[in-house]
């Protein structure tokens, strides 16, 4: 669900801030949202979920408290 949240925040930003912090892979981050509120479980692979949160939500962290 936290990743769930974390694509509808994004989902919102304007393009201006998605142009600006092109560094946030925001377009990335929603289609993974779309793929888990969806429900397409069959694309959803948990081993890529597994290192999103690991390795990408601490460095996206990091980027927001930049902002």
């Amino acid at each position: 669900m936290a990743l769930i949240n974390i694509g509808e925040i994004c989902n919102a930003f304007s393009d201006g801030f998605i142009e600006e912090y092109n560094k946030i892979p925001i377009f990335s981050i929603v289609g993974m949202r779309n793929i888990a509120a969806h429900g397409y479980k069959n694309a959803l692979d948990m081993n890529i979920v597994w290192n999103t949160l690991v390795n990408d939500i601490p460095v996206l962290l990091e980027e927001f408290k930049k902002i």
